[in-house]
């Protein structure tokens, strides 16, 4: 058992990604967010082998990788969607420690959906030619 608050993230191959804290990491309350963060349409899902994401592919294609066995396998989908990995939303949560432990100090759990939101923005808009103009408007016109 643990007392740090448990989060759920989703990141688009390439692209965005979406972070936000829940109650429990258990598979109700995954899936809720994982119904909540992902468009199932054309959408294959791939997550570590933890069990609370058992229900997830009742609403959208689900591929797992056993970390115990490899971190990258292919598989008949590796051709279109490319190889099973979750690398993305590691290197993710990579910055999301580093931003607590090196320039947040300290994050109570009342603030974390601010810190994750900023977090998130700042990782979102990492390849905008004009990121600081952005943050500014949004900062003038929110």
């Amino acid at each position: 058992m643990t007392s740090k608050q448990p989060i759920i993230g989703a990141v688009e191959r390439g692209g965005r990604v979406k972070a936000k804290p829940i109650a429990k990491a258990e598979t109700a309350e995954m899936e809720a967010a994982a119904r909540e963060m992902i468009a199932p349409r054309g959408t294959i899902l791939t997550t570590d082998e933890h069990p609370g994401y058992g229900r997830v592919n009742r609403f959208v294609a689900h591929r797992t990788i056993n970390h115990s066995r490899s971190y990258v396998e292919r598989d008949l989908f590796a051709d279109q969607f490319g190889a099973t990995h979750t690398n993305t939303i590691e290197g993710f949560w990579s910055i999301v420690k580093r931003a607590i432990y090196g320039q947040f100090h300290h994050v109570s759990r009342k603030y974390l959906p601010l810190y994750l939101n900023e977090i998130s923005y700042r990782y979102n808009a990492r390849r905008r030619d004009d990121a600081f103009g952005a943050a500014l408007h949004l900062a003038v016109n929110p």
